[in-house]
């Protein structure tokens, strides 16, 4: 039954093998088309290289660094109390003067603490000046021999410790009042505060960093050295430096401090090299490059440090 079924069909069974192998055929390969599309559509986009030409060093004996401007003075400012933070009257580039307020914590705890002071230097005064009067007292009573000279040391000994509380609440009440002016933080000189590191609403501790702050006067140079090169600098060397910003200007410097210790991570050691009689165009973290004169092979071949690697 079944055979005589395949005969009378066999034509049609034929056709649709023949149909379903040229869908499979089709389908592979449009698929192979698209992904072939894809990839030339891939590698037509350009990809972006620096490059750099390889020559021998063309000054002789002089190397560059690369370095930013610093200022020589900069300051971590902080809170001598701690507090919620609650005004911040600075951003990260503003000049400010000496004296003004940068930003300020929440006082309500710190006025609590002035007035529980006071309390305790009002009760002190007060048990103070109720034992002068005994100590007073007795001191005519045992001039008379009314009463004995223990009796009479009793009380010029509580006189003494009202004294001493007297002092010691006094103290207090100063410390707490410092305290409460210490909820103001302000620029201890002139000069531009080169980052923010709270903002408000944040709870700090005292000591806790809260920006900082640099002169814009005495502007340096910071750069690193390798540790191979180190050996050849010494503090006082004169160095010429150019700048990124500023292609047409060129300055002097000296090198004013040389770490006597390398970096933990980069192997190299940091210097400052000041600059000399640097114009106002020149603004912190400016990117420069300084050059000084080092023994280096005039046929050596410099490549740059990012055009390194290894596997």
């Amino acid at each position: 039954m079944l055979k005589n079924y395949l005969f009378k069909h066999k034509k049609s069974f034929i056709l649709f093998i023949i149909i379903l192998i040229s869908g499979s055929l089709l389908l592979g390969l449009s698929k192979y088309y698209l992904r072939n599309q894809n990839d030339d559509k891939t590698s037509a986009i350009p990809t972006k290289i620096n490059t750099f030409t390889i020559k021998t060093n063309p000054d002789g004996n002089t190397i560059t660094y690369s370095g930013e401007v610093r200022s020589r003075y900069e300051s971590d400012l902080s809170f001598q109390t701690g507090g919620k933070i609650i005004a911040r009257n600075v951003q990260s580039g503003s000049v400010v003067h000496k004296g003004d307020v940068l930003f300020s914590i929440d006082t309500r705890d710190l006025q609590q603490s002035v007035k529980n002071a006071l309390a305790q230097e009002t009760s002190a005064h007060a048990q103070l000046e109720l034992a002068a009067k005994n100590k007073q007292r007795y001191d005519q009573l045992f001039q008379e021999g009314a009463v004995s000279k223990a009796e009479y040391d009793q009380y010029d000994e509580q006189y003494t410790n009202a004294v001493a509380a007297v002092n010691q609440a006094e103290a207090q009440t100063t410390q707490n009042s410092n305290q409460l002016a210490y909820s103001d933080l302000t620029a201890p000189y002139d000069g531009v505060i080169t980052a923010i590191k709270t903002e408000a609403g944040q709870v700090v501790s005292a000591g806790q960093p809260i920006a900082t702050i640099a002169q814009p006067d005495n502007l340096e140079i910071e750069f690193n050295v390798p540790e191979d090169k180190i050996a050849y600098l010494s503090v006082g060397e004169n160095a010429s430096v150019t700048f990124w910003a500023l292609p047409a200007l060129k300055l002097n410097a000296s090198i004013r401090e040389i770490t006597p210790f390398a970096d933990n991570n980069t192997r190299t050691f940091k210097i400052r090299a000041s600059l000399l009689q640097p114009p106002p165009t020149i603004k912190l973290g400016m990117t420069a490059s300084l050059s000084l004169a080092q023994p280096i092979d005039q046929n050596a071949i410099s490549i740059p440090l990012t055009a390194v690697y290894q596997s």
